[in-house]
């Protein structure tokens, strides 16, 4: 669970002029508030979870900007994506699904397809068929998951199995990451094209932004 509060968006669509924001995974709402803020369009959220997303259409039903769309993010963003004729901001956020929400255990999560918890790798290769055409900006969470955020950082922070230790979650960065994925995937897709910032705060994240 990211914190988008801690980037200034108007900074970040300057660099594309985006007038559209979509979050893949909504929660508690807290990314359509910080959006709300700002001048977008359209505010699009996507949650997999019916019970949490049928929470944020009754929080934000006053908001004509937001619309919370029901089921995985990149069945979702499959279907949206070629209909949108305009720069994004993205908020990829979604993971563990339901175990944020306490509606599952993170011990049932964790037998849960990699795909289906960390659906960030196939956000990515749904999003790069924008390229060439839009100058999208992305905001991806859980850089912990891919990699130390201790590197680069001036704090020690705890890694995933610490944090996961301390708050009683019996699951490890082995049992939903076991093949060792690492962010390649993102460089790859995006390397000629965006530059890639990384903060080193909460759980980590890495902006992906056009040259």
């Amino acid at each position: 669970m990211g914190n988008l509060r801690i980037f200034n968006l108007n900074e970040l669509t300057q660099l594309n002029k985006a007038s559209v924001f979509i979050e893949t995974g909504t929660l508690y709402g807290d990314g359509i508030v910080q959006a709300l803020r700002y001048d977008f369009d359209r505010i699009i959220s996507i949650e997999i979870e019916p019970t949490v997303a049928e929470k944020a259409r009754h929080r934000f039903r006053n908001e004509s900007r937001v619309e919370i769309i029901t089921g995985h993010s990149t069945s979702v963003l499959e279907e949206i994506l070629p209909t949108i004729d305009s720069n994004i901001l993205f908020w990829l956020d979604a993971h563990f699904p339901g175990a944020d929400a306490e509606l599952k255990s993170y011990d049932e999560i964790k037998k849960l397809d990699f795909n289906l918890n960390l659906p960030l790798e196939d956000e990515i290769n749904l999003i790069s068929k924008r390229l060439g055409k839009y100058k999208d900006v992305l905001i991806c969470d859980d850089l912990w998951v891919y990699e130390s955020i201790k590197e680069g950082s001036d704090k020690k922070r705890p890694s995933f199995d610490e944090h996961c230790k301390a708050h009683g979650h019996n699951i490890t960065l082995n049992d939903i990451n076991p093949d060792g994925k690492d962010l390649s995937m993102l460089y790859e897709t995006f390397g000629k094209t965006h530059d890639f910032r990384k903060v080193y705060r909460d759980q980590g994240y890495v902006i992906v932004y056009p040259l």
